[in-house]
């Protein structure tokens, strides 16, 4: 079990990074379409940026229940999900780096979950 003071710190960064991301998404301020694999982008029935706009609602959604401390395990199971999927993507097409702290992010989204 975590100290309070370690599951605030864990809950607030990894709100905040999820919310912004979500944020970025939905405004179009990184160009996050470049990162979405060629087999993905051919599953959807809708074009990349309208999966961007939704992604980044999903998100922002999600950044706030992670700060909000009665919903941060519901959300931090949610981000686990997600985060997985993000890292398979990112695999797919080469981003090792990117992949690679999206993993860490799963790490602090399965501590808050189990938590």
């Amino acid at each position: 079990m975590l100290n309070p003071r370690s599951h605030l710190i864990l809950r607030l960064g990894l709100g905040l990074v999820v919310l912004l991301a979500g944020l970025t998404k939905i405004f179009s301020l990184i160009n996050w379409e470049s990162y979405i694999a060629p087999w993905f982008s051919s599953l959807l029935p809708f074009s990349i940026s309208i999966f961007m706009i939704l992604s980044g609602i999903l998100e922002t959604l999600v950044g706030i229940l992670l700060i909000y401390k009665r919903t941060t395990k519901y959300a931090a199971i949610i981000s686990c999900f997600w985060l997985i999927g993000i890292v398979i993507n990112l695999l797919t097409i080469g981003a090792y780096d990117i992949a690679l702290r999206d993993l860490g992010l799963f790490a602090i989204a399965l501590t808050l979950a189990l938590n």
